[in-house]
């Protein structure tokens, strides 16, 4: 880190010495964009040096890999947010995933996929059903933890929801009920097709919720 900084002053004393200005840390407009970006400013008419133009496109091409860098890590939380293991994490998105394309979606075409970890380690997965009297309609979120109850699991560690949508969906609120009556530090994972991902624990999705210990 030292090393680095120590060129970046470098390169900004080599670029000032020709008159380029460099202003560092600006916010990017876009918050989908790099959150920050480096700005050159070169007088007109003016003649650069060999020297600085080879520390423009250096700095040029460290900011464009640091922002891609920074990208990546905010669209991509893993386990590392998680009490979820990271092969377990993913097989959950996997299989939230896989389990999507079974929904039976004929009047929303919202197509909902999920995954859980019970207890015991093993993953249970379930998909919408709606009904033509749509009150009946059971999320992705119940059918597995329904199936994961009927197989004799007592508690869940992680619910994992996938959707084909811009924006992540979380859960709604019948289903944070659901979840949080079999685990108060439930991991509730979103993701989408597109691999963007984030993860809330059921406590913070469901605050001040009521539960087995309101009794």
């Amino acid at each position: 880190m030292l090393v680095t900084c120590t060129l970046l002053k470098s390169i900004k004393f080599i670029l000032e010495a020709s008159r380029v200005h460099m202003e560092n840390c600006k916010p990017a407009q876009h918050a989908s964009s790099c959150r920050r970006q480096v700005i050159f400013k070169i007088e007109p008419n003016m003649n650069l040096t060999p020297t600085a133009i080879i520390a423009i496109v250096g700095i040029s091409v460290f900011a464009a890999i640091s922002c891609n860098n920074t990208n990546q890590n905010a669209s991509q939380p893993t386990a590392q947010n998680s009490n979820v293991p990271a092969d377990i994490f993913k097989t959950l998105i996997d299989s939230a995933t896989k389990a999507r394309n079974n929904a039976y979606a004929p009047y929303s075409k919202f197509l909902v996929g999920s995954a859980v970890l019970a207890g015991s380690g093993a993953i249970y997965t379930g998909c919408n059903v709606e009904n033509a009297s749509f009150g009946l309609t059971n999320c992705a979120e119940r059918t597995a933890i329904f199936k994961a109850i009927s197989a004799g699991e007592k508690r869940i560690k992680a619910v994992a929801v996938v959707t084909d949508v811009p924006e992540l969906t979380a859960p709604c609120g019948a289903c944070r009920q659901v979840i949080y009556e079999f685990g108060r530090d439930v991991d509730v994972i979103m993701a989408n097709l597109k691999g963007k991902q984030k993860i809330e624990k059921i406590s913070k999705l469901l605050p001040d919720a009521f539960g087995p210990g309101s009794f």
